[in-house]
């Protein structure tokens, strides 16, 4: 049966948005290299959003993954009871057995009906639409996720969100920088991706596989509600807001350093000590270190140039990094790539403070892989129909044809 019009329409929309990413990231790329040549900064000194030190500690970070990891549990759980209910034996047929009774010492010989019911029956007991089911319940949990998130950082901490970044305020350039970051960082991080892929043998994303076995437009908008915005919201919330924010605040606590002894060798009394305020010399010097981690608004000139660099701290970005990273391990070598990924995320976010600007570059990134599947599987099915798939542009047309085509061979 042929394609209908409606394919290919939307095939052609999404090659043309394939083709304006690509030219985006053209165009970006452009921009970049003379900044970079001349090494200038590609992001200003001054955040976006000021970022002070974190107020929480070990118990909100704990109370925080068991939260997360709750939700994953009892998405599994769901899952499983899910596959076991879809691998039920069907109830037997009480009226056919009614008809031919067996005694106590003659039982019934099987039917070649019910033969063929056994043989058959494997198959039927195989789940349909697993991918999709665990997607589902993986949404669930994300969801459940962000509702109870503020709860457990206001009990466990007095915690509010924007103390881990989340503003509106100059909300269009917090977004402008996100999407620009990402573009810029993803053709990397697809190249990384591309040769890890050549020395190990790549697991299919859950996204890959429920696509695979489903294609309709209501799997594609899921697929891009779950990717797109769900997916970002929860990991750069835990990741990047609360666990970046606690690390930073341990790797970056000045080491306590001992005053010395207001005795003297000889027995007298130092002059610059005074016995009775001894301590006030640490605490006073433990307050100048924090308040000058704190970003200082002059109430004389309250402009931009006021405002501090927050505070960017490599082991800390390197730390959350490899354990986002660890949480995809089930889909490696991907973790290769999303590891210099969180690498960037991590930057730009205390670089700009914003944890929006986290969340968009996590859902460009995405959507960017999210829209090459969606174009690859649909000119399949499109081409399987009998039909060609649509041009945007002939000369343009094989450069969009070999970026899909090398898309899905990561999968």
């Amino acid at each position: 049966m042929p394609p209908s019009h409606l394919d290919q329409f939307i095939l052609f929309l999404l090659s043309g948005l394939v083709l304006a990413v690509l030219l985006a990231i053209l165009g970006l790329w452009v921009w970049v290299i003379p900044r970079m040549w001349y090494r200038e900064p590609l992001l200003s000194s001054i955040p976006i959003v000021p970022l002070g030190p974190a107020r929480w500690g070990g118990r909100t970070v704990s109370a925080v993954i068991l939260l997360y990891l709750a939700s994953n549990l009892a998405a599994g759980i769901g899952y499983g009871a899910f596959n076991r209910f879809q691998g039920a034996p069907p109830p037997v047929d009480q009226s056919a057995a009614a008809k031919e009774p067996a005694t106590a010492d003659e039982p019934a010989a099987p039917s070649a009906a019910a033969d063929d019911a056994a043989d058959e029956q494997p198959a039927a007991a195989k789940p349909r639409h697993s991918s999709f089911t665990l997607m589902l319940l993986n949404a669930i949990g994300s969801l459940l996720v962000l509702i109870l998130l503020p709860t457990v950082l206001r009990r466990s901490a007095d915690v509010a969100l924007p103390e881990l970044g989340f503003s509106w305020k100059s909300w269009p350039r917090q977004i402008g920088v996100g999407v620009a970051a990402a573009l810029l960082t993803t053709p990397a991080v697809y190249a990384i991706q591309a040769l890890a892929s050549q020395y190990w043998e790549v697991n299919d994303h859950d996204v890959q596989k429920m696509m695979a076995e489903t294609m309709s437009p209501g799997m594609a908008a899921f697929a891009l509600f779950s990717t797109v915005l769900l997916a970002p919201l929860v990991e750069e919330s835990l990741f990047r807001g609360v666990l970046l924010g606690w690390l930073t605040r341990i790797f970056t606590t000045p080491p306590f350093v001992p005053s010395p002894s207001p005795v003297a060798d000889d027995g007298s009394i130092r002059a610059e000590h005074e016995p009775p305020n001894a301590f006030n010399l640490t605490f006073e010097s433990s307050t100048a270190d924090a308040a000058s981690a704190l970003p200082v608004v002059s109430e004389a000139d309250p402009g931009p140039t006021s405002i501090r660099p927050n505070v960017v701290c490599p082991r800390a970005i390197v730390a959350t990094s490899l354990l986002f990273a660890g949480m995809h391990a089930s889909q490696w070598p991907a973790p290769v790539g999303i590891f210099f990924l969180s690498i960037v995320i991590g930057v730009v976010y205390q670089r700009t403070g914003s944890l929006l600007t986290a969340m968009v570059m996590h859902g460009v990134f995405n959507g960017c892989g999210t829209l090459l599947l969606l174009q690859s599987l649909l000119a399949q099915e499109v081409l399987k129909g009998g039909a060609e798939a649509p041009e945007i542009a002939p000369r343009l047309q094989p450069a969009v044809d070999a970026l899909a085509a090398w898309w899905s061979s990561l999968f």
